[in-house]
């Protein structure tokens, strides 16, 4: 799974891949997250030509590129190593929203982007990047008390992610 805070630009190595057999997921598992690191270098390169590698306190990429460029290279490079592979890779998401919330404005608070979104737009934004990207979870997409938000996303979302 690739972990993607949209706080600010950071690309996390972690992929998913669909397997019939645990014993096939256990065994290339590891190949399958060296492959998708490998693509995922080569992609952000190609997007920041600053980009030295550098990687954040977590083990994520840390490129100079917007939230939008990060989750098309996530998908991507999920899409491309799968092929290479034989197998589905799908991307997943770490929003840590509760970081992005603004108790005092009562709106997730995107400050890279200059975009403040109710309870309603976070909906739909995070609705909209599992069904843009074919995500295969997002984690944190709301802050932690907004029960009434993921109960609303996972009734329009379903099991689709």
């Amino acid at each position: 799974m690739t972990e993607y805070k949209l706080k600010k630009t950071k690309i996390e190595e972690k992929v998913v891949g669909a397997y019939k057999k645990i014993e096939d997921g256990v065994v290339s598992g590891y190949k399958n997250i060296e492959e998708n690191n490998k693509k995922l270098k080569e992609l952000i390169q190609s997007k920041d030509s600053s980009f030295t590698g550098g990687k954040g306190d977590e083990g994520g990429w840390v490129p100079n590129i917007t939230n939008d460029s990060a989750l098309e290279i996530q998908a991507q490079a999920c899409q491309e190593v799968g092929d290479e592979l034989g197998i589905q890779i799908r991307p997943a998401l770490d929003m840590a929203a509760s970081e992005l919330w603004d108790a005092n404005e009562q709106k997730y608070v995107y400050a890279q982007d200059g975009i403040k979104r109710d309870t309603g737009d976070q909906i739909d934004f995070v609705k909209d990047i599992i069904d843009t990207y074919n995500m295969f979870y997002v984690e944190d997409p709301f802050d932690e008390s907004d029960f009434d938000g993921f109960a609303q996303l996972t009734s329009k979302v379903g099991n689709k992610c």
